[in-house]
């Protein structure tokens, strides 16, 4: 699927986040974010920038499922997502 393809739906052209990239055992993975969708709301309220969605992302959403509306190729969809906490990186040497 090309990345370019959710810039043709109108909404996106102007707001939302360009997801880059997805874990592959992530939150965002097993709610269904897809690399290459726009975010353009959390909880039905627009998300302009990645600025925007970060504060959106606070401890009290933990663990609670909330709707997140996203462009995907030509349509809106909402998916239900439920936010982890971070887990630190494991590094090895």
């Amino acid at each position: 699927p090309s990345l370019l393809l959710p810039r043709l739906h109108p909404r996106a052209m102007w707001e939302g986040v360009f997801v880059v990239g997805v874990e592959t055992r992530g939150a965002a993975s097993d709610d269904g974010l897809h690399e290459g969708e726009i975010i353009v709301a959390f909880k039905k309220q627009p998300v302009a920038s990645i600025e925007q969605f970060q504060r959106c992302q606070v401890a009290a959403e933990i663990g609670v499922t909330s709707t997140l509306t996203v462009v995907r190729y030509t349509e809106e969809i909402d998916l239900p997502v439920t936010p982890e906490e971070l887990q630190p990186s494991v590094r090895r040497n």
